[in-house]
């Protein structure tokens, strides 16, 4: 099986003869999921299907990402504690997810729990030299160049890079990126004086403590590279090894030529999209297109989606009880297999559909794409 590297844009081969260890950036438990910030999730989950249907093992670990002032903010606003809020939108991304067919990640941490590994992280970097302090917190300088490592083509003319930041930190590339932020007013207790981890930081220590370094594949979206920049470098410079081996992204979900975010107020969340146009319609919405390639996520895009979802369903359901073995299985895992190229897999799918294959053997290849299961 191979996929195409974020950072150097070559094909990189996965060692299928041990567990692919797979780390997804994580949900944060503000608000419920929408069709733009879900997409990167189900990238997570195809991989972790095609590595199971190649026969290897993969182990997924999906954080939640709750260090992070916004959502103090978000729960002091609902007047919950934050305990309390957080494990309420969790319960909804579970549900959420699982409904267009994201299976339960092996391991969910939650950050907030493992913040020790996380001030042990910026104090090996400190040691090491790699960090100056000022009166926002702790930045990482200096340290050696990652060379092929960045991410920058990802986005050439700087739009994304100006983005927000999970924790409201503006990247800006004339300065060092933070890596602890001091907050007298909240956050925890560390050498540097109360603060919070920046989410670089956060998945670094998350992926290191549960899957080790490196990681095999590093999953997260396009929106994220410069978030990843610095997660790659302080990662790599803190634990003394490549952070991840190969990192792969989704590509921006947008709406109208807009991409799509809350704070653009064009977000469609997916629990409302599935209860308009259903679960199966959703999940073919993102397998129609090649997953780092722009998506286009409006309502005519969807029922489109449900028109074909539709189709499908009409086709298995009249599909031959018995018939001989067509090899679309092999063919589907062979899509899978190059770049988890979902496009293909879906034609191969409808191709059989419309011929005389058996209708067991449509179900087990719509199984491995997460569609046309209930």
């Amino acid at each position: 099986m191979h996929l195409v590297d974020s950072r150097d844009r070559q094909p990189h081969m996965l060692d299928l003869g041990e567990p692919v260890r797979i780390y997804s950036c994580g949900y944060t438990p503000r608000e419920r999921i929408h069709l733009g910030n879900a997409r990167p999730f189900v990238l997570a989950d195809l991989l972790r299907r095609a590595v199971d249907a190649a026969g290897a093992e993969a182990v997924l670990v999906q954080a939640v990402s709750d260090v992070d002032r916004r959502v103090d903010a978000a729960a002091s606003a609902a007047d919950q504690t934050r305990q309390s809020f957080v494990a309420a939108r969790v319960e909804d991304y579970v549900a959420d997810s699982s409904s267009i067919g994201v299976l339960a990640s092996h391991r969910r941490p939650v950050a907030s729990d493992h913040v020790e590994a996380m001030i042990g992280l910026v104090a090996a970097l400190h040691d090491r030299g790699l960090v100056t302090e000022d009166e926002a917190g702790l930045r990482l300088t200096g340290a050696p160049s990652l060379a092929s490592g960045d991410l920058k083509h990802l986005d050439p003319d700087g739009v994304i890079r100006t983005m927000m930041c999970f924790t409201g930190q503006q990247w800006d590339v004339r300065r060092e990126p933070l890596l602890w932020r001091r907050d007298l007013t909240s956050g925890w207790c560390s050498p540097w004086g109360t603060g919070l981890p920046d989410e670089s930081v956060v998945c670094a220590a998350l992926a290191h403590t549960y899957l080790g370094t490196p990681v095999s594949v590093h999953v997260g979206s396009v929106d994220l590279y410069s978030h990843h920049e610095i997660e790659m470098a302080a990662g790599t410079f803190a634990y003394g090894d490549e952070l991840a081996t190969t990192w792969i992204h989704s590509g921006l979900v947008h709406v109208g030529g807009q991409r799509m975010a809350n704070s653009a107020g064009n977000v469609i969340p997916v629990h409302q999209g599935v209860a308009e146009v259903g679960p199966d319609a959703v999940r073919l919405l993102y397998l129609g297109t090649h997953y780092a390639e722009p998506l286009d996520a409006d309502r005519t895009r969807l029922h489109a989606a449900r028109r074909r979802a539709d189709r499908l369903r009409s086709a298995i359901g009249s599909a031959p009880q018995h018939a001989e073995e067509s090899g679309l299985l092999s063919a589907v895992r062979g899509a899978l297999d190059a770049d988890l190229d979902t496009p293909l897999a879906i034609n191969l799918l409808e191709e059989a559909a419309a011929g005389t294959v058996g209708q067991a053997e449509l179900r087990a290849a719509s199984s491995l794409l997460g569609v046309l299961q209930m």
